[in-house]
């Protein structure tokens, strides 16, 4: 599958009282670091209306991607749009911290104005040292809050208590 990037990336048509739609979070399920981000933009999200979560290894991810397209997808976060496109990498990065109150969005754009080809150089040098400096989780079957349970579309396999 593949999705043409745009010069647009990640901005999309906002609610009526100006947040954009809800987009689904891709994340990858043995990443020490993307557990931690799937975090962050939760305690970010409070009431939910910003991101849906799915592992990119889960059952979910190949019925909402399919099965060829979701195997050929990097161990990222990617994000889909509510318009069905997908983002990578730094551009996926941009456009969460767009969805993000407080000063996020600011963040945003001052990465977005910097060169993708330098944004996607530095994400890819982090991916590249991430197991390094953040731990593959060990929980197996962990506990989620309750309140955080309907935001991930493949279930309980992710460790996303509230911390």
């Amino acid at each position: 599958m593949t999705v043409p990037r745009t010069a647009d990336a990640g901005r999309e048509p906002a609610h009526r009282d100006r947040r954009p739609c809800r987009a689904r979070l891709f994340y990858d399920g043995e990443c020490g670091l993307c557990h931690r981000s799937v975090r962050f933009v939760l305690a970010r999200d409070p009431d939910g209306s910003r991101f849906r979560f799915t592992s990119l290894g889960s059952p979910a991810a190949k019925r909402i991607l399919g099965a060829t397209a979701a195997q050929d997808l990097p161990d990222s976060l990617i994000l889909q749009l509510s318009d069905g496109r997908l983002l990578f990498r730094s551009d996926a990065v941009v456009a969460i911290l767009e969805r993000l109150g407080s000063f996020w969005p600011v963040v945003a754009g001052i990465l977005r104005r910097c060169p993708r080809g330098l944004r996607d150089g530095l994400y890819d040098r982090i991916a590249t040292l991430r197991s390094r400096f953040f731990e593959k989780p060990t929980h197996a079957c962990p506990v989620v809050d309750p309140a955080f349970r309907d935001r991930f579309d493949d279930g309980l396999d992710a460790t996303y208590a509230s911390e």
